[in-house]
């Protein structure tokens, strides 16, 4: 089991926030404090690389509504990239692939 970890990284046209391990209750409370911090820059648009994501939460589910809310609500985008399958189902079961964007690499995402 990998450490959970948050990596930001600032390219042209916004951010790419890559998240591994796994996010759980305690994690989820870090990730969105990173979301918060993001949204207040008010970047055009957020990818999420989550191709190091083992796990995410009902909390980390939550926690994505809101940064897409936010980023909304601030004119910018969210989209997700590299899913991997089990966090893919996770995703799909709470219906969050209908409201956040999925696409296969962080480069796809930010094109």
């Amino acid at each position: 089991m990998a450490a959970f970890k948050v990596d930001v990284i600032a390219k042209p046209n916004g951010f790419v926030v890559a998240i591994s391990g796994r996010a759980g209750g305690p994690e989820c409370e870090a990730l969105e404090e990173q979301f918060n911090k993001l949204v207040g820059l008010k970047p055009s648009l957020i990818v999420l690389d989550m191709n190091g994501l083992e796990y995410i939460s009902s909390m980390g589910l939550s926690a994505l509504i809101r940064l897409h809310r936010n980023m909304k609500e601030t004119g910018g985008k969210v989209r997700m990239a590299a899913v991997p399958p089990v966090v893919l189902t996770l995703l799909q079961a709470a219906k969050l692939d209908n409201l956040i964007p999925i696409f296969m690499s962080t480069d796809q995402a930010l094109a």
